[in-house]
């Protein structure tokens, strides 16, 4: 379907504004990429619309072009640009744990599960290599044609491995450990919570006031929407 040229405009402005905000890249030299033998890496837009034709939401995300040919990366090297996982049994895990683990247990101290997505996920994740992009266009700011990345951008061969040290880093933080057998999956002691995470999608095991102190924390780390909570109680919030 054409898109409204308009509302894609204003999309790709406001993508702009966030990789500023997020310290995504800096003004670079073509002298400073060659004498660290890079290559620079083209980029592009994908616009998409998420809503419908009655309700349009325009979504622009500008993405790195990075191939296996521009990569400074090897093109077999699997472990660079591995991300993980969770297995499918964590998920039912805390499914089961919610519905059948609460017998008896009162209302404001039941684990429930919180749901909690997070905005631009990349741009957060500090990256692990040297990166030199063309920035778009609608960057007017960038006078050498020319930018150093400083945080992992969509498009990037390890730009998930770079979220996965960075959301890692994140639940340390907040008092979590790391599973052994499995890197996403967290765990606080304290607080008897239990975390699944796929790709920038967290699911919280805990209880209400658990859920709001995860919400803040996390939300003071990386741009962090609350999708829902799943609970019995619709007078507290909970979703069916």
């Amino acid at each position: 379907a054409e898109l409204d040229p308009k509302l894609v405009s204003e999309a790709r402005a406001l993508e702009v504004q966030y990789m500023y905000k997020l310290k995504v890249y800096v003004e670079a030299t073509w002298a400073e990429m060659q004498a660290l033998g890079c290559k620079p890496i083209p980029t592009r837009w994908l616009d998409t619309d998420k809503g419908d034709a009655t309700n349009p939401e325009i979504r622009s995300r500008a993405v790195a072009q990075e191939t296996k040919r521009r990569s400074s990366i090897a093109a077999t090297d699997i472990a660079a640009t591995f991300a993980a996982t969770p297995p499918l049994e964590g998920v039912r895990l805390l499914l089961s744990l919610a519905t059948s683990g609460n017998y008896g247990v009162p209302d404001e101290l039941r684990r429930v599960l919180g749901f909690y997505d997070i905005s631009r996920a990349h741009f957060h994740s500090p990256v692990r290599r040297d990166i030199f992009i063309i920035p778009p266009k609608e960057d007017t700011s960038i006078k050498t044609g020319l930018a150093r990345l400083l945080k992992a951008m969509y498009g990037t061969r390890d730009a998930g491995q770079c979220f996965d040290n960075f959301a890692e880093s994140s639940m340390s933080t907040l008092g979590f450990v790391t599973g052994v057998f499995n890197p996403c999956i967290y765990y606080h002691k304290d607080r008897n919570a239990v975390c699944v995470r796929h790709g920038d999608d967290f699911v919280l095991l805990a209880d209400r006031s658990t859920q709001g102190w995860f919400f803040k924390g996390l939300g003071e780390l990386m741009i962090t929407k609350c999708v829902g909570v799943l609970g019995p109680c619709k007078a507290k919030g909970d979703q069916q």
